[in-house]
């Protein structure tokens, strides 16, 4: 965007054919970026919402069923039930870190795949204006 920006402005300034053509091409290449990048937003939408319950931990709930009664009625029964609540809170803890942590290193990697193919292009490019 911003290499067509600048062609854009030396092309205002009577650049002629070729810096229309420059200007055209850089368009090109940022649709083609941003078409990228609405598909890897929408992917990374997906992958977020496959994380059950990404929006909630349930916080809200956490240390309330029990609450009174563990004051009340301290005894065994009463710790173990406040004890399997708590187990099962840190065991969905535990899966959504591991989900957003796979989450995470998709992203990462597809990162790294894009640095690469930009890379491999800025090779191209570079290749081709030796070439004219």
């Amino acid at each position: 965007m911003d290499s067509a920006e600048s062609w854009g402005v030396v092309d205002m300034m009577g650049g002629g054919m070729m810096t229309t053509m420059m200007k055209r091409d850089r368009m090109n290449q940022a649709k083609t970026a941003m078409t990228e990048i609405e598909y890897l937003l929408r992917k990374f939408r997906a992958e977020l919402s496959d994380i059950a319950g990404a929006d909630t931990v349930g916080a809200d709930k956490f240390g309330t069923e029990w609450s009174m009664m563990d004051y009340l009625f301290d005894g065994f029964l009463i710790d173990y039930l406040v004890q399997q609540e708590i187990t099962e809170s840190l065991s969905n803890m535990r899966r959504l870190e591991k989900e957003i942590e796979h989450v995470c290193e998709s992203i990462q990697q597809r990162k790294e795949e894009n640095q690469k193919k930009k890379e491999q292009l800025r090779q191209e490019w570079q290749t081709h204006m030796e070439q004219l």
